[in-house]
């Protein structure tokens, strides 16, 4: 399994480019096997794509596209109130999401998959194994 933030999902859903992309998907452990993420997943997807829509780097069509196929993808979420204790104890390197998802894989003891470079040294330095395409 693979924690994943919703800076890859973004990407892959809606990737700046096709090479950002394949390099994401070539990170991406086989679908059969369900990638993990806090419940905020969802949510941040939504955010992204609702404000790149807003400002013009996204059609309102493949704004759609992306949110249809983030309901299809593999992702066993879980919820965020079973991960605010151990968050909490990393409140002072991450911001309050980006500590959700490196106590997910910390919890877990798997690799979190981010394209969010901040995120990637703040996880590395708590300890988490990253992976960045």
């Amino acid at each position: 399994m693979t924690v994943v933030d919703a800076s890859a999902i973004v990407d892959l859903l809606a990737p700046p480019d096709a090479t950002r992309r394949d390099r994401l998907i070539a990170e991406l452990p086989e679908p059969a096997v369900p990638w993990l993420a806090p419940d905020i997943l969802m949510f941040e997807v939504f955010a992204v794509l609702r404000r790149h829509v807003l400002h013009g780097v996204l059609s309102n069509a493949a704004a759609g596209r992306g949110l249809r196929r983030l309901r299809r993808l593999p992702l066993e979420l879980m919820p965020t109130s079973s991960l605010i204790p151990a968050a909490w104890s990393l409140r002072d390197n991450f911001s309050a999401a980006d500590s959700l998802y490196a106590a997910l894989a910390l919890r877990a003891a798997e690799p979190l998959l981010t394209t969010d470079s901040r995120l990637a040294r703040a996880a590395t330095a708590a300890g988490v194994e990253v992976r960045t395409p």
